[in-house]
């Protein structure tokens, strides 16, 4: 994968910037908020170059000093600072440089369409394919064939109605490390995805996307356990039974949109965030998990015990809101395991409904970490912690919450068989 020049990968506004900065021009931090007065301060710079340079010897005035042109190519001014005086940049070339920067094309996303002209078939168009675009026989051929263009850039790939039958060639199978923006409507038998290399792969997701088959994964892995996936779901509607199965180093951020399914790590693994949007699921055996936003809700109609995060590692819930429910059975909002490591922040709203239920339950005869309540604003009526008798034996409750009496009122405590 080739690697853009770093001045490749800003835009002309933020390169102007950094050119003043670095080079003593102006001695302020390079914000946002100051190109506007960088750029006034370019053409005061360019003005007393003019200056200079009129007043100078017969030598320099047969220099060019001109930069209205777009002529002067990137190794040009290569040569010229390799080749300036005591090894410095000179006013003239500092000023081609920034110019270079405000007249250089925008770095642009790519767009693709993937759409299925009949059952088994999908045509490729966009991006750097011609107007009548590619018909290939598979999604693994179709995504080959966008990635072959480059994967330096964020990829943009639309899903016209595409669906991906039991009888059909499978998923996508992705071998080479890369940015996606997905969106459009995509529905797959099995796994949506496949990860076959041990690639880093970022995927932000606006579209909806469904896996139909009980037991088949959003993301799968075909000999690819060190691979890390990054998935941003910004919008649109995740709907997977199984939803998400996490290896060690994978992160999932909920920032808009909607999921539903659940996620599970092996034994500690990945990590969640959750800032806005809907999470309908269970969060199980996840190494780290960040609530600030939104909302994580796990609803059942059985006679199971069901919780909304349960056996996790680090849990921090700083705002939004978790729920679990079920009408025939226990409910509980987050199940504790004795490592448990949980923080509570902001204004809590964490609860449960069910034939037995709490926010907060601990069913096994061991001890537990004590939870960190010291930055709670306000706890919910319906906070309550769940111990069961075994849990009770063992862990008397002084030693269960951190707080202070303007932060953290006693609830109700009900014992648990």
């Amino acid at each position: 994968m080739r690697k853009r020049k770093w001045y490749e990968r800003m835009s002309a506004a933020a390169l102007i910037a950094v050119l003043l900065v670095n080079h003593g021009d102006m001695g302020i931090m390079a914000k946002a908020e100051t190109i506007p007065a960088l750029e006034e301060n370019l053409e005061e710079e360019n003005k007393k170059i003019e200056a200079e340079t009129a007043s100078g010897s017969n030598a320099d005035e047969k220099r060019d000093t001109t930069v209205d042109s777009n002529e002067t190519t990137e190794s040009d001014l290569e040569k010229e600072t390799a080749t300036a005086s005591n090894g410095k940049e000179t006013p003239e070339i500092k000023r081609k440089m920034a110019k270079s920067a405000m007249n250089a094309e925008p770095v642009t996303e790519v767009m693709y369409s993937i759409s299925q002209p009949t059952e088994g078939t999908f045509q490729v168009s966009g991006g750097s394919l011609t107007e009548d675009g590619e018909n290939l026989s598979s999604l693994t051929d179709a995504f080959n064939k966008i990635l072959s263009f480059g994967t330096d850039t964020n990829i943009n790939i639309n899903f016209d109605n595409v669906n991906i039958s039991s009888g059909a060639p499978g998923a996508p199978k992705l071998t080479k490390g890369c940015e996606l923006t997905l969106k459009g409507t995509y529905t797959s038998a099995a796994e949506a995805f496949i990860i076959g290399s041990n690639d880093t792969f970022i995927i932000h997701n606006e579209a909806n996307i469904k896996t139909v088959k009980t037991g088949s994964y959003v993301i799968g892995r075909s000999s690819a356990p060190n691979s890390t996936v990054i998935f941003e779901q910004n919008g649109g509607t995740v709907e997977s039974v199984d939803g998400f199965y996490m290896y060690e180093n994978d992160v999932i951020s909920l920032n808009g949109g909607t999921i539903n399914g659940n996620a599970r790590g092996n034994g500690g693994t990945g990590s969640i965030k959750i800032k806005d949007g809907t999470w309908n699921g269970q969060l199980a055996h996840i190494k780290d998990i960040d609530i600030y936003g939104g909302q994580l809700n796990n609803t059942k109609d059985d006679t199971s015990t069901i919780a909304a995060i349960k056996e996790c590692e680090e849990v921090s819930i700083r705002g939004g809101s978790v729920f679990a429910k079920n009408t025939k059975g226990k409910a509980f909002a987050i199940y504790m395991i004795k490592n448990t490591q949980l923080t509570l922040s902001g204004n809590i709203d964490v609860s449960a409904s069910g034939t037995t239920s709490g926010s907060i339950y601990y069913g096994v005869a061991s001890t537990y970490p004590v939870i960190n309540a010291e930055n709670v604003q306000n706890i919910g009526e319906n906070f309550f912690v769940v111990p069961s008798d075994r849990t009770m034996e063992v862990n008397p409750v002084s030693n269960w919450i951190m707080g202070s009496k303007n932060n953290i009122e006693p609830r109700l405590f009900t014992d648990q068989p």
